[in-house]
């Protein structure tokens, strides 16, 4: 399979984080990642969706996108920004340092809807790109 997308739309609540887990891990192993960058996935997605979530009011909703082409699966997160005034610099620091750990690339842009997009080189450490 060399390219595939799939998007996830869930309600801005803790309770949907094991939602998007599953969903990610998934495709990691669908386009047949190693565990350990499955893993990396979870990892990635889990914190991407910590963030959305306490940047929203709990009444919207989070959208991803899962791209996957050329060995290279893309994760883009999509929040309603409700936070007034800055995010803490130190929450936010930490947060980017974690997804800069489980990612190859990532980049968080802050305005009125929080984007996060982030990369996972599936071939990387044994995941093959083919089926």
């Amino acid at each position: 399979m060399t390219s595939s997308r799939t998007a996830l739309s869930i309600p801005a609540t803790k309770e949907y984080a094991s939602v998007v887990r599953t969903t990610a891990t998934a495709l990691a192993a669908l386009f047949d990642a190693d565990i350990y960058l499955v893993e990396n996935v979870r990892q990635a997605v889990d914190e991407a969706f910590v963030q959305a979530v306490s940047r929203s009011t709990g009444a919207g909703s989070i959208d991803f996108t899962f791209e996957y082409r050329d060995g290279v699966l893309t994760t883009c997160v999509f929040a309603e920004n409700s936070i007034s005034g800055e995010p803490d610099d130190f929450n936010e620091s930490i947060s980017r340092a974690i997804l800069s750990s489980f990612c190859d690339e990532c980049h968080i842009q802050d305005s009125k809807t929080w984007t996060l997009t982030m990369s996972h080189n599936l071939r990387g450490a044994g995941g093959e790109s083919e089926k």
